[in-house]
């Protein structure tokens, strides 16, 4: 039996990936380290999208922390082993070097630069920062890459508009 650990993917997404693969011998687990998926998304939404997980016959586990990923297993927090044949990993990353060891201002957390609603970090006058680096001070936002991108447009837009002003002074 192939043991596939997918922290993202469906039956179809494996289909298409592995057709020749039979599925009888295909065992998906969705590992998810929160108490439920899409943490960023509607609670609806996630329902939704578990009920059709759980359907699928895919083993759902949430609060289920990984803290080691060896060749044949993934070690959770709990100590349990999950051994597997095919393993898909999609997370969200840490904090970088940079952002943790900068001296500017920070979130309570210390792992995201503070900034203002106009993406300036608090307390500088020409330091920016988006996406998953910065917390928007009174207004975090999740970090998604819908969010960072919608913060680059904005910002690319801001700026280009104030070159424009300066020059024309």
């Amino acid at each position: 039996m192939c043991v596939c650990v997918f922290l993202c993917g469906s039956w179809q997404d494996l289909q298409k990936s592995f057709p020749n693969v039979p599925i009888n011998d295909v065992r998906i687990t969705l590992v998810e380290a929160g108490h439920r998926i899409l943490g960023a998304f509607d609670r609806s939404l996630v329902d939704s999208a578990m009920k059709r997980i759980i359907k699928q016959g895919i083993e759902l586990r949430t609060d289920s922390v990984v803290q080691e990923v060896t060749s044949e297993a993934v070690i959770l927090k709990s100590g349990e082993s999950i051994p597997y044949g095919l393993l898909v990993w999609s997370t969200g990353v840490g904090p970088r070097k940079l952002t943790r060891d900068a001296t500017l201002a920070k979130d309570p957390r210390g792992d995201h630069f503070l900034v203002n609603d106009h993406l300036r970090v608090v307390g500088t006058s020409n330091i920016y920062a988006l996406g998953d680096c910065a917390s928007i001070q009174g207004n975090p936002l999740q970090a998604t890459a819908q969010v960072a991108q919608q913060q680059g447009a904005y910002l690319a837009k801001a700026l280009n508009s104030y070159v424009r002003s300066r020059e024309r002074e």
